[in-house]
């Protein structure tokens, strides 16, 4: 009896640690509030998308698709660089 009543522990602590990694692994970021990614970004603009432009890498076995996008601007908000226009 002794004998059951520590494997049964031993199973159910097993599980749970299972459980709690298993959980790490997906977690997901927790979303920002509009004042976070403003307050990390180093641009800001405002603008119109002229033209957006996409092309596949590969490296290794993975595959990934970049993107750049042509932006008309027609307000600075954040950031030295280009000006409006």
């Amino acid at each position: 009896m002794q004998y059951r009543k520590k494997l049964t522990t031993l199973l159910l602590s097993l599980c749970t640690l299972s459980m709690l990694a298993r959980s790490e692994a997906m977690a997901e970021k927790r979303p920002l509030s509009r004042k976070e990614p403003e307050d990390t970004a180093t641009h800001i603009v405002v603008g119109k998308v002229q033209a957006v432009y996409s092309r596949k890498e590969r490296e290794g076995h993975y595959e990934y698709t970049r993107f750049l996008a042509e932006v008309s601007i027609d307000k600075r908000e954040k950031g030295e660089g280009r000006r409006a226009g």
